[in-house]
This record gives structure tokens, sequence and C-alpha cells, in this order.
């Protein structure tokens, strides 16, 4: 599968944040529901041992599968969704627990 190889390429070019983008709906069917629980997978996998954030973002998405979101919040991965909060940048709210948002990627308030 070539998800795996291109997220972990992503992740080994070194910079803050490795962001997989996946429209996730509830209302999607299931192949599309696992490939959101994979895609969340195969980010806590490259970026476990690494400085770089991991971000899940659904830019259109608001109503996530639960599964996917329990996933996210256990393994430390920033979730993104809406297109308000998904297309405006990281909030400190969405940065999960330990982590922090790099200097260079905080909203100016």
């Amino acid at each position: 599968m070539v998800y795996p190889v291109a997220i972990d390429a992503v992740a080994r070019e070194g910079g803050d944040i490795v962001i997989v983008s996946q429209d996730q709906q509830v209302c999607a069917g299931d192949y599309e529901r696992q490939l959101g629980i994979d895609l969340s997978h195969y980010l806590a996998e490259v970026t476990r041992d690494r400085d770089a954030l991991p971000v899940l973002l659904s830019p259109t998405s608001q109503d996530l599968d639960p599964r996917l979101t329990a996933f996210c919040h256990e393994n430390d991965i920033a979730l993104l969704c809406g297109a308000r909060v998904g297309c405006t940048g990281t909030p400190d709210a969405a940065v999960p627990r330990g982590r922090t948002v790099p200097r260079a990627h905080r909203r100016r308030h």
C-alpha cells in the first residue's frame, strides 16, 4: 500500500508538522471509515520517534467516526475537523497533551 510509504517519506523531510488529510464522515462507507483509521495508524507510527507534530485533517467533516477520534486522542494526534478549523491553522486547543505547536506555526492573536 502506498500510504505508509508516502507518509513516512513526508515525515523524513524533517518538518515541524506531519499532516495527513482525509475527509472523514460517519455517513461514509466502511472503506472510507477504515481508511481514516489506517491513515491515523500510519501517522502515529511515523511520528512516534520524531519531534514532528502529527495532525489528521478532515477539512469538511464535523462528524468523525468515534473510533478515529478515540485513536487520535489516545495517540496524541492533533485532530482538526470542519472547514473553519481545518483551513485556518492549528489552534492551540487542538494540540494533544504533551505536545506544543512549533513557534513558527502558532497563530498570531
